[in-house]
């Protein structure tokens, strides 16, 4: 039986996959298709790179990126469970934008540019994301929130120790 969605006018079909949150969500194998979120990025991406032309101010282009294409992309991010090759899709998409932007780097790695504009590879914008959300949870006011947080905090656990981060605390207090 196919689920439905009842609305004051009629039902409607459940579809096996939604937009949901700016990214398309299979609700078959639960994951996220990054595939719409990236064509986006570089349609934004490339209409950034015709205003701004190439080789002119890389720095204000790069800022451009950086606030209107890569919110678009990593909308929702602190929920996604990523596989090693959608994190490596995510790092292509983000290398070939700094390639582009600077017109360099076509054979070799952009970590001297990443390093010298002060901005971090797309998985480790992502895993800080998460980290984040996962401080305020755990900081949060609302103690039915703070004790989800803290008997599911294995998950993030994984996380901080790929960075050999300290684990977060988990003082969840009393009622």
């Amino acid at each position: 039986m196919t689920p439905s969605i009842s609305l004051f006018w009629g039902m409607l079909a459940s579809p096996h996959s939604t937009v949901h949150s700016r990214q398309l969500f299979n609700e078959r194998s639960c994951r996220v298709d990054l595939s719409y979120g990236i064509s986006k990025f570089y349609s934004k991406f490339n209409n950034i790179m015709a205003v701004c032309g190439y080789n002119r101010d890389e720095i204000a282009t790069l800022h451009l990126v950086k606030t209107y294409c890569i919110p678009m992309v990593l909308y929702g991010c602190e929920s996604w469970i990523l596989s090693d090759n959608e994190y490596l899709q995510l790092n292509v998409m983000w290398n070939n934008s700094f390639r582009r932007i600077f017109d360099c780097c076509w054979c070799e790695s952009i970590s001297g540019l990443l390093f010298y504009t002060q901005m971090l590879p797309m998985s480790y914008q992502i895993d800080q994301s998460k980290i984040l959300l996962w401080k305020k949870l755990l900081n949060c006011d609302n103690i039915a929130v703070r004790t989800v947080v803290a008997v599911n905090r294995h998950s993030i656990g994984l996380i901080m120790s790929k960075y050999k981060l300290q684990p977060i605390s988990t003082n969840v207090g009393s009622i």
